[in-house]
């Protein structure tokens, strides 16, 4: 079970800005930033291990590390949970993809052991539009990696 605190917002330092958003029908800010992940690319290769594994366990590591990106707004309530999971997309054997995730850990081989894993099982997995959301899991935040593409923004459900 996720552990998590809620956050009292009469009292809290960002109410007016939590009022403010929560009026919009969309309420969330999105940026995008370009970075340079030449030490991770590099990394990867020496070590013959999996870039997008690598670079997932560095961004669920800044994720985890900034206290706002694990709030989430939650039957009515502001939540801030101790840790987030990554949620990640993975190209099935025929074509087409999962999604799928694990439990974070700041443990680098444990983390990449149950990336691994769960790659492994969701390629040959296959799933169906009424069993794809089933496990609603709000301490997650969704990633994925497209390197053939270079694009500036995108939008996502």
């Amino acid at each position: 079970m996720a552990k998590f605190e809620i956050i009292d917002t009469n009292t809290w330092i960002r109410k007016s800005q939590f009022d403010f958003f929560s009026t919009f029908l969309n309420p969330d800010y999105g940026f995008n930033k370009k970075i340079d992940v030449t030490t991770v690319l590099e990394y990867s290769k020496e070590t013959k291990t999996s870039f997008f594994i690598n670079f997932l366990y560095v961004f669920s590591l800044a994720m985890n590390d900034i206290p706002e990106m694990r709030l989430r707004y939650v039957n009515g309530e502001v939540r801030r949970y101790d840790s987030i999971n990554p949620g990640y997309t993975v190209k099935t054997n025929d074509g087409c993809f999962n999604n799928c995730g694990h439990e974070f850990t700041r443990n680098y081989q444990e983390f990449y052991s149950r990336a691994h894993e769960q790659i492994e099982i969701h390629k040959e997995k296959v799933l169906t539009r009424e069993n794809y959301n089933d496990n609603v899991l709000y301490n997650e935040f969704y990633a994925t990696c497209v390197p053939i593409i270079d694009f500036e923004a995108m939008t996502h459900p």
